[in-house]
């Protein structure tokens, strides 16, 4: 999912993150892509500056705002499997895969 975290509350991040581990294949993996702090010296001014007209007027940059998405994966749920923050043309963004946990089968007594 590319940039679509951004446009959501932290609730339905949750959910649609929910709905993917369920419709998943066994095996299969949830690519996240989103708009993260910038790191580089060209990148957090920009995220700054967006930062500042998302705040009181978010309709100004379609809704999109800085997060991060691990914080809508349930850590008992996934496992990251990559992560890494890209800065082209100073626009920071955080990209994850992660792929679902399987639940423990209950030990038999």
């Amino acid at each position: 999912m590319n940039y679509v975290l951004d446009l959501l509350s932290e609730s339905e991040a949750a959910v649609l993150v929910e709905e993917a581990r369920r419709i998943l294949r066994p095996g299969g993996l949830l690519g996240l892509v989103s708009l993260t702090r910038g790191r580089t010296r060209l990148s957090r001014p920009i995220c700054r500056t967006s930062d500042a007209i998302h705040h009181p007027n978010p309709t100004l940059l379609g809704g999109y705002r800085s997060i991060f998405p691990p914080v809508c994966l349930v850590q008992d749920r996934w496992s990251v499997i990559h992560q890494a923050t890209v800065e082209p043309f100073g626009v920071a963004s955080a990209v994850l895969v992660a792929s679902p946990r399987v639940p423990e089968a209950p030990s038999a007594q």
